[in-house]
């Protein structure tokens, strides 16, 4: 974005900041502790060569009051319960035996700066945190901190407790203490990545920041009013940096020393501070205003402002919260505008601020009210609103023309004004400013509004990207340039782009960016990620980049991602198989591998989207021999899916949760040369094989009932697969109908639709099962019209346990009876009198059209169970509506030879009217028939 003119800091900020301990909350020094710079020091001038002091008469005191510091710190941790006490206590041990009883320091150097220097650190730090007794909180966290610091390189230790000393006695001095705190932060930070960028950042970081940093801290912490580092050189000349590098050092110092940033800087540690205890959950940016609750608000805010050293006129709750609902609930802020701008206005009356902020524009709202739009730096803006017009105003103006600022008065309002503020969107801001047809302000170059009518292309190109700070004048320009010239400008202002391009606006600008190449790259791998942009490119573009950044991706893709990447570049070609080689050792592995708990395995993932170009990919790895003389991983424990329920989510059920009566046959089709090819052609394969029923889905019959026709041929042409059937065939009923209310027996299912038209289909289908290789030996059980298992017999009784479900061991037939199902009926008969299955299920009709029991191995009858004969009677009550296409199921020739010897001796009514003859018996529907309490057999 544009920056506002700005003076900045006045001079004041440049000067050396003296800790003022008085300042700091009052109470008496603790016991143990002495004043700030009271204690036994080592002092060149004073006391000679330092071994002259370590052979002296006071160095046995020394020793004693170094210990006793350490002590003092130590006891402190104790009294406040610290939790890691303990750690803290053998850190600060570890200091005193690195001093005193181990060739630690340097005894040239570093020795004599750890007795001077480092020494009346740790005095003042003592003498601090005495008097810093109400700030436990401060207390707590500067002992943590330097105890860390004490555990470094020797050379280390000094610097780390001369800056603990000073940070601990500037956050006690309220704003003016933090500010001059953070100045040192911001400038360190600067420098620090100055250093890295030429020495690197990772093994001698330590290194960089104890004599590099320092050096260079040193040869400008005059200009800056820092405190130099003791042990470093101070003079430019001697540190070993040239002028001119100092100079650029400090400018970029300078600029990141800019008001407006570090004012933004500290209201965003104050907003995380205050969401982090006001905010139970990270969403709940919503509350009600309770007295309870805008209490505890209050508090935290207070604790927020005695860590600045403001007042309530100066930080209020308004500035953390926005109210809702005529003040019954607040939201918690997510933009730290007005805490920064209540920040700069305290700058101000600390007389550090040597500027006021700009007016853009004022306008009139629709509520009539008069406004102004302010901004300050590059980062901040906000409005006011008012009644009536200010004085010193001009004659409000609307629209964009009010943004033409060339009457507008020179002087702006004072910081003080500034009151009942609310922030202005920056991004909306930019869109305002560069509304099509306007013309906009001219404050600055290349303002949005004109910088599009510059006629020459090398104008265009040496615009900053951050003049324009919006993708819609940026997306411009670049439409201006040639492909090349648009690499070469996203290249050189790539810096701007990838820190403070506004996040809102970045997605409008990818669009056109990648579309460039690699500076479109970068930006997308920073703000998205690689995977979405290999997802945005065009498909060979795509297969392109992945070639390319092949090695990159397979090495450094951390491994739970890896699963994510896999399920949407499969189709891009021979890269994408490279990658599935390199992270999976077989496809067995690749296929059931858990996506996702809600969508099971990585083929019912495919299936359920239809990615039909990822299935084919992985079939043809398989078949060029992918894993072939492998032993997978999984292929023994292969995590198919923990339930039928997330299979059939997949397979045979749209997003929404509906029967998927459109799915793609060609997906189908696609899963099904996959399958195919997994069951042949290696041992491998072979082992899989074995396995092949966990790939399959579940409830099926869904699909043959509602689909298509086109769906339904193609989901039977996968089950009904002569290289699959085989390996499959024992989970059929499971496959067909795996859930829901009749689990394992899909002719349930079937029969209770009453749909003569499915139970036809089904039939046919079973029909052609059996004409398939090794079909025929499952068509029996698909046939069992059975609801649910029978209770297993008790073994001291040798009769079944009772059962608490009403429908154990019933049939579905005994349904369609009661129901008078009779087509229903009519179309079960069918199917078992085809040609193409009756020789299959011969010796099973028993079970199929009476419930029989089976026929005990041992006895070679049939045991007649009381649940099983009540069955029997209601299905031949002749008063069931039903019954009539019952009766002509039973007595058909086809059927009844092989069904009447199964009826008990004893149900002599229900074998008169199997044999056709007429007997009349009133018959209960829904009770056992009194003729057959005999003993049955």
């Amino acid at each position: 974005m544009p920056t506002a003119p700005a003076q900045g800091f006045q001079p004041v900020f440049y000067t050396r900041h003296a800790a003022a301990p008085g300042n700091a909350d009052d109470g008496e020094p603790a016991a143990g502790a002495t004043g700030r710079g009271s204690g036994i020091c080592y002092d060149a001038d004073r006391d000679g060569p330092h071994q002259a002091f370590c052979d002296g008469s006071r160095f046995m005191a020394y020793r004693r009051e170094f210990l006793g510091r350490l002590e003092f710190i130590i006891d402190l941790c104790r009294q406040q319960r610290m939790p890691d006490a303990d750690a803290i206590e053998a850190r600060f041990r570890s200091l005193y035996r690195h001093r005193f009883e181990a060739g630690y320091f340097d005894v040239e150097h570093e020795l004599p700066l750890m007795d001077s220097a480092g020494k009346r650190a740790l005095d003042g730090f003592c003498d601090t945190l005495a008097r810093a007794a109400s700030r436990p909180d401060r207390q707590m966290t500067a002992i943590r901190e330097l105890s860390l610091g004490v555990v470094v390189c020797a050379s280390g230790i000094v610097a780390n407790l001369i800056a603990a000393d000073r940070e601990l006695a500037q956050s006690l001095e309220g704003l003016c203490g933090k500010l001059w705190m953070v100045k040192e932060q911001i400038v360190r930070e600067v420098l620090r990545q100055e250093v890295d960028r030429i020495y690197g950042s990772f093994e001698l970081a330590e290194e960089n920041e104890l004599y590099y940093v320092n050096e260079l801290w040193n040869a400008i912490a005059g200009d800056l009013g820092l405190p130099s580092v003791e042990g470093n050189p101070e003079d430019a000349d001697e540190c070993g940096y040239d002028a001119g590098y100092i100079a650029a050092c400090r400018a970029k110092a300078m600029v990141a020393l800019a008001p407006d940033r570090i004012a933004c800087r500290m209201a965003e540690e104050c907003l995380s501070m205050f969401r982090g205890r006001a905010m139970s959950d990270a969403d709940a940016t919503y509350g009600a205003c309770t007295a309870e609750q805008w209490s505890r608000l209050c508090d935290i805010v207070e604790d927020i402002r005695r860590d600045l050293g403001l007042t309530v006129s100066q930080l209020g709750l308004e500035s953390f919260l926005q109210l809702h609902d005529d003040g019954r609930r607040y939201r918690v802020r997510d933009d730290p505008a007005l805490i920064a701008l209540a920040l700069l206005k305290a700058m101000s009356a600390e007389g550090l601020l040597a500027d006021m902020p700009v007016r853009l524009a004022d306008f009139v709202a629709g509520d009539g009210r008069h406004g102004e739009v302010f901004m300050y730096g590059s980062m901040l803006g906000w409005r006011l609103q008012r009644e009536t017009p200010a004085a010193n105003e001009a004659p409000a103006r609307t629209g964009a023309a009010a943004m033409d600022t060339r009457d507008m008065p020179a002087a702006s309002l004072p910081w003080d004004a500034h009151v009942a503020a609310e922030p202005v969107n920056l991004s909306a801001l930019r869109a305002w400013l560069a509304d099509d047809g306007q013309l906009g302000p001219q404050l600055w170059p290349g303002a949005p509004a004109t910088t599009l009518q510059v006629t020459s292309l090398d104008a265009l190109m040496k615009i900053p990207a951050e003049w324009l700070g919006s993708a819609r004048p940026l997306v411009g320009l670049l439409n201006r340039l040639s492909a090349q010239q648009g690499v070469e400008y996203l290249g050189h202002n790539l810096p701007y782009l990838l820190t403070d391009f506004p996040a809102g606006e970045r997605d409008a600008l990818l669009d056109k960016a990648v579309q460039l190449g690699e500076p479109g790259y970068v930006l997308a791998r920073a703000w998205r990620s690689e995977l979405w942009l290999v997802l945005q490119l065009a498909h060979n573009t795509a297969i392109r980049y992945l070639r390319d950044n092949l090695r990159h991706l397979a090495a450094n893709i951390p491994a739970p991602s890896r699963g994510r990447w896999l399920d949407e570049i499969m189709h891009l070609g021979e890269p994408a198989r490279e990658l599935a080689r390199a992270w999976c050792p077989d496809a067995w592995t690749l296929l059931t591998q858990s996506t996702d708990p809600l969508n099971g395995t990585r083929l019912e993932y495919w299936v359920g989207r239809d990615n039909v170009r990822a299935l084919d990919a992985v079939c043809q790895l398989v078949a060029a021999g992918w894993g072939a003389g492998s032993v997978s991983r999984a292929s023994g424990q292969a995590a198919s899916v923990s339930t039928s329920q997330g299979r059939a989510c997949a397979w045979c059920l749209d997003e929404a949760g509906k029967i998927a009566v459109s799915k793609d046959p060609a997906t189908i089709d696609a899963a099904r040369r996959l399958l195919r090819q997994l069951s042949f052609g290696s041992p491998a394969s072979e082992r899989h094989g074995r396995r092949l029923s966990d790939l399959f889905p579940s409830n099926v019959l869904y699909v043959l009932e509602a689909g298509t026709p086109e769906t339904s041929r193609a989901f039977r042409g996968l089950l009904l697969d002569p290289q699959l059937l085989p390996h499959i065939g024992p989970e059929l009923p499971a496959i067909l109908y795996g859930s829901g209310a009749y689990p394992g027996y899909p002719m349930s299912y079937v029969l209770a639709t009453g749909r003569k038209d499915f139970i036809i289909a089904y039939g046919t289908f079973l029909a052609d099962m059996a004409n398939a290789p090794d079909g025929a030996r499952w068509i029996a059980r698909l046939l069992m019209p059975k609801w649910m298992p029978e209770p297993e017999p008790e073994p001291s009784r040798g009769r079944a346990a009772p059962s608490h479900d009403p429908r154990s061991g019933c049939y579905a037939l005994l349904d369609a009876c009661v129901a008078g199902a009779a087509q229903a009926i009519e179309a079960y008969h069918q199917v078992l009198a085809h040609p193409a299955i009756l020789p299959h299920v011969r010796h099973v009709l028993p079970e199929l059209v009476l419930g029989a029991p089976t026929v005990d191995p041992k006895t070679g009858h049939r045991r007649w169970p009381e649940a099983r004969y009540e069955v029997l009677d209601r299905m031949f009550n002749m008063s069931a509506p039903g019954y009539p296409a019952y009766r002509d199921l039973v007595r058909d020739p086809a059927i009844l030879p092989h069904i009447v010897d199964a009826v008990p001796l004893t149900a002599v009514i229900i074998r008169t009217r199997l044999q056709g003859r007429g007997v009349v018996v009133d018959v209960d529907a829904h009770m056992p028939s009194r003729v057959v309490h005999g003993p049955r057999t």
